[in-house]
């Protein structure tokens, strides 16, 4: 069989710097072929000589008959022609052979709307060093950059023996993602709520300079503090961590008045106990503000000439503390329970007793469908669920003017009484307890009531037996509202 090279070898150079060959070979029957049926033998001579994709490049001789394998370039595609009965036309194509890697066209990059940079680019690398080179998860890729590293790898074997990998690399640099979140919810707390990107080799420092409870003002404003840290891993290069900050600076949650019946006096006229009662929410580097107040003027938050006369710190978290104040006008007297152990006790078992008193009712401002934003305004609370936040029936927020209102309610007390102890009559209660929350009709007058709370107390009638007075307050709906049944869990 002959062969002689047709021409030069055809090279071309890509848009990406890439150097291909192509080279003609013409293919024919020794000169000493005589018999004409040989050419049908000479397709399989043809396909044997003309070799496989992933051959070495075949570099003709000075006399174009003959050629020498150059191993640095690869034969990448074959095409046999058939130009006549007794000649083919093989042409090669090829390319360089990457024993070393080289990047295949440009690096591309991408910045996402967080301000997330990432990078990619595709290279080339023949089989024999892949192993060698092929960079692993996390590893820091230099032609990205220092902080970009390795987050994903796409390989493709060629025909030819080569790989085409395509490597994604991340910027992993400390870095917040996006924007803080800000929610204010029924509790009136203010929480703000942020994402970091943050690499292994960073998380550690991360995390230690960031404890709970620690100044979040750099991000979160003056007056937050770190509440929750919650982390989550990014494959195996770096971690998100989510920082919740919570608003610890003093702030006045609600006021409460109450009016309380005291009895009659020696003249017939009713007595009256009116009583308050305040939350505040505190940092615990401000709970010194509240210490040795019993006894101290209440006049500040509630009438003229009251006193402190109780205060109850309760510890939220390590850092917060909600801080409760009673207060009262000292020459006020008396106790709130309703004491019937003076009265005549013959003829308990058919006896009811009615006790009727005027309190506030103040709605909180979570409770109306509205929040306090930063600047001090009320704005209403988007998607507000009133069937599970308001303590009265309603298909929207209540108006603005309702916010801490004090809505004028009448509470009944109603005691009856049973023989025996109290612990026998705990099922009877528990059962009034359980049931619907909401009665149509208490003292035979018809209306909205709402089961307040119960009371037992034990005592002996006239004769010497002993019975538990079990007391019952219902308190009617305020200014033509109706209870809501499914408010604070109730059935």
């Amino acid at each position: 069989m002959q062969i002689l090279h047709y021409n030069n070898i055809d090279f071309n150079i890509d848009a990406n710097g890439n150097i291909s060959r192509r080279s003609t070979w013409h293919v024919m029957p020794d000169e000493n072929s005589t018999v004409d049926s040989e050419w049908a033998d000479l397709r399989g001579q043809v396909q044997e000589w003309a070799g496989n994709p992933g051959d070495a490049w075949r570099l003709p001789g000075t006399d174009s008959a003959s050629y020498t394998e150059d191993a640095n370039y690869l034969i990448s595609e074959v095409s046999c022609k058939s130009m006549s009965r007794y000649m083919y036309e093989v042409t090669y194509t090829g390319h360089k052979k990457h024993l070393s890697a080289e990047i295949s066209g440009r690096i591309n990059e991408q910045l996402n709307n967080a301000g997330e940079h990432s990078k990619s680019a595709t290279w080339l690398i023949h089989a024999d060093s892949l192993s060698g080179w092929l960079p692993e998860i996390g590893d820091v890729l230099s032609w990205a950059g220092s902080d970009f590293l390795c987050e994903d790898i796409q390989m493709q074997k060629r025909a030819d023996n080569e790989w085409e990998v395509k490597l994604s690399a991340k910027d992993m640099s400390v870095m917040m993602i996006g924007n803080p979140d800000f929610s204010y919810n029924s509790s009136h707390e203010s929480i703000r709520r942020a994402k970091w990107r943050v690499g292994l080799e960073a998380y550690e420092d991360f995390i230690a300079s960031r404890p709970i409870n620690s100044d979040a003002s750099a991000w979160a404003g003056n007056g937050y503090y770190i509440s929750d840290i919650q982390v989550a891993a990014y494959g195996k290069i770096a971690y998100y961590i989510t920082l919740e900050a919570r608003y610890a600076e003093t702030r006045l949650l609600d006021i409460k008045r109450y009016e309380t019946f005291d009895g009659y006096d020696e003249n017939g006229n009713i007595n009256k106990v009116v009583s308050w009662t305040g939350r505040w929410r505190v940092h615990r580097d401000n709970l010194s503000e509240f210490e040795n107040r019993a006894g101290e003027s209440a006049e500040d938050w509630t009438g003229t000439g009251t006193l402190v006369t109780k205060v109850t710190p309760t510890r939220i978290t390590d850092l917060i503390y909600e801080i409760s104040m009673e207060a009262r006008v000292p020459e006020e007297s008396g106790s709130a329970a309703l004491d019937f152990n003076l009265d005549d006790r013959s003829n308990l078992g058919s006896r009811t007793d009615i006790i009727c008193r005027e309190v506030d009712f103040m709605l909180s401002v979570g409770e109306c469908g509205w929040f306090r934003n930063s600047l001090g305004q009320y704005e209403q609370i988007p998607d507000w669920d009133a069937d599970k936040l308001c303590p009265f029936l309603a298909s929207e927020a209540l108006a603005a003017e309702m916010i801490e209102a004090k809505l004028k309610c009448v509470l009944v007390s109603k005691a009856i009484f049973k023989k025996g102890r109290s612990k026998a009559h705990v099922r009877m209660n528990l059962d009034w307890s359980m049931s619907s929350r909401i009665e149509s009709s208490v003292a035979g007058i018809s209306g909205c009531w709402l089961k307040q709370s119960f009371d037992t107390e034990e005592l002996f009638d006239n004769e010497g037996k002993r019975w538990t007075k079990i007391i019952r307050s219902y308190m009617h709906s305020p200014a033509g509202f109706y209870w809501n049944p499914s408010y604070g869990g109730h059935q």
